[in-house]
């Protein structure tokens, strides 16, 4: 699905029962060189939140390939993590109920760890 044909589906959702929004879990969206899965959506506006997976190509990153694996790919995943992080607190917005427009990651400690929500994969 590309970025035109998700809005105008987004269109037709507006305003109709929230479940219906299930409709796009495992739908490809494609952003250019970006990719995004919805791999779990939330059945109504006060449920858990849904959760995607963003694809990057390792060759649009510009990164040196020794941090693809290893200690660099901690390092990488973590870095990563935490520019993700801080673009998406800039990102938040009140809107809705509950926290129906957030979009974080979890906040990164202090340490430079493995990182659950990013991964290298080659």
């Amino acid at each position: 699905m590309s970025r035109e044909e998700l809005r105008k589906y987004l269109l037709k959702l507006d305003g109709k029962v929230f479940s219906r929004y299930k409709s796009l879990r495992n739908v490809l969206i494609k952003y250019g060189k970006i990719s995004l899965i919805l791999t779990k959506v939330q059945g109504d506006p006060h449920a858990p939140p849904s959760y995607a997976e963003v694809k990057v190509p390792l060759k649009h990153l510009e990164v040196p390939t020794k941090y693809f694996s290893g200690l660099g790919a901690i390092a990488l995943t973590d870095y990563l993590t935490r520019k993700l992080y801080r673009v998406l607190k800039r990102s938040r917005r009140p809107c809705g109920s509950g926290n129906s427009c957030y979009l974080g990651v979890p906040k990164p400690s202090p340490r430079i760890l493995r990182r659950s929500c990013c991964e290298v994969i080659n």
